[in-house]
């Protein structure tokens, strides 16, 4: 049974129906600004069926956390470098710039946080690959100079130049009673079994994108699990079990 939607969920969906119909009305490419998961799972079973028009989500490049939902003309095409654009922020290695920095910069110009995908922030190398609406980009080249104490220098890139070099991880191994759910964010977050059943049963945890609301659910190897101000963790089922019966697990959280 599907769950009932929130007040500000149904507005998310109506949102995204006026974009749906304005696509079928003018027969031209539509989008919502870019999604977060939660968004994202609302969004998915309303539009599986929607057969006049094609529907994708895209965020810059596969694997994007933050995604537009894109609705596509039958016989259209979709092109995510007409929707999407990119700005390297480049800075002096003095300083160690974080994610929240740059987000904040960027809330600090008014800009709205639909406007903005992922934040892809490369410490080593003292710059961060910043997605965004294509028609906020000159409007950011021009204004974005500085993040925390740091002066920037931007400029667009291409798409393909974005660094998606893999997150760094630390791997842990351990052990639980069952490969639920909440054995599982038990161990991945840090906490008591009984703290992750009430943080999933409050809505905020998610598998490969999905949302969990079930304590009991079975989590397949290899899938993604996250909760919003938790952090995100892979998890693999090794298939061995100790002699007191525990699941032997390896997870690769991400920091």
């Amino acid at each position: 049974m599907a769950r009932a939607l929130n007040d500000e969920e149904k507005l998310l969906v109506r949102r995204a129906y006026d974009k749906l119909e304005i696509c079928e009305k003018r027969y031209s490419v539509q989008s919502t600004g870019f999604l977060n998961e939660r968004e994202q799972d609302v969004l998915i079973p309303e539009f599986e069926n929607a057969h006049s028009v094609k529907y994708a989500f895209c965020g810059g490049y596969e694997g994007a956390e933050r995604r537009m939902l894109v609705f596509i003309p039958e016989y259209g095409e979709l092109d995510e470098n007409v929707l999407i654009a990119a700005v390297r922020c480049c800075y002096y290695k003095d300083y160690e710039l974080t994610h929240r920095d740059f987000l904040g910069s960027l809330m600090g110009l008014g800009i709205e946080r639909e406007t903005v995908g992922d934040i892809l922030v490369n410490r080593d190398g003292c710059y961060a690959d910043i997605i965004i609406k294509r028609d906020m980009l000159e409007f950011i080249l021009s204004e974005l100079s500085s993040a925390g104490r740091a002066t920037l220098k931007v400029k667009e890139i291409p798409l393909s130049e974005l660094d998606k070099s893999e997150k760094k991880t630390v791997t842990v191994t351990d052990t639980v009673a069952s490969p639920r759910i909440d054995a599982i964010a038990s161990s991945g977050f840090g906490m008591s079994r009984e703290s992750a059943a009430a943080l999933i049963k409050s809505g905020k945890v998610y598998v490969d994108r999905r949302l969990v609301t079930a304590p009991d659910k079975t989590v397949a190897d290899g899938a993604l699990v996250n909760a919003q101000g938790y952090g995100k963790f892979k998890v693999y089922v090794t298939g061995g079990v100790s002699k007191k019966g525990r699941y032997f697990i390896k997870i690769e959280k991400y920091i």
